[in-house]
């Protein structure tokens, strides 16, 4: 089984709200039992719950987050996962400055779909916000979908199960 592992800052926002759409997504191309989804913040206090907001959108789109818990990210946590999802180039950079050998592992979320920006955090944002970051997390997953696979060492097992129009090509 692999690791992803999806890191933001606090681990109550970005990172579980990734975490839980690229499971969604694994889930629909029958991947769910190879890769295990995780996340962590690089500077999360421990045990919060995900942002209220942030449950609410994903609760829209058929996701439950009730029970994830905000941890912060360890050296062994780096280590053992085969893929680090990063939301900001801070994160990375965050990364560099504990395990520089680790960069090689290390994923820009934007970058699965070639481009190079940052997922801001709408930390205090309104619903409305955080449904517009959902979206563009989702577009990336989904332009960035062969990549992700590949830089897992995995191919779509199962490419018909996606029966979401937005995720037809």
């Amino acid at each position: 089984m692999k690791t992803l592992l999806v890191l933001c800052t606090g681990n109550i926002y970005r990172s579980p709200l990734v975490a839980a759409l690229v499971q969604q997504r694994l889930a629909a191309a029958g991947l769910a039992a190879a890769v295990e989804v995780v996340s962590a913040g690089i500077f999360a206090i421990d045990g919060a719950p995900a942002d209220p907001t942030v449950v609410t959108v994903l609760r829209e789109r058929g996701i439950d987050i009730t029970r994830h818990r905000a941890r912060t990210v360890t050296i062994a946590d780096l280590n053992t996962a085969d893929l680090l999802l990063v939301m900001e180039e801070a994160q990375r950079q965050s990364i560099f400055y504990r395990a520089p050998q680790l960069l090689y592992k290390v994923v820009l979320l934007s970058e699965l779909s070639g481009r190079h920006v940052d997922l801001p955090d709408p930390v205090g944002q309104s619903p409305a916000v955080v449904r517009t970051l959902a979206g563009a997390a989702d577009g990336y997953i989904h332009a960035g979908w062969p990549m992700l696979l590949r830089q897992l060492g995995l191919a779509e097992t199962n490419p018909g199960a996606v029966t979401d129009r937005r995720y037809r090509q």
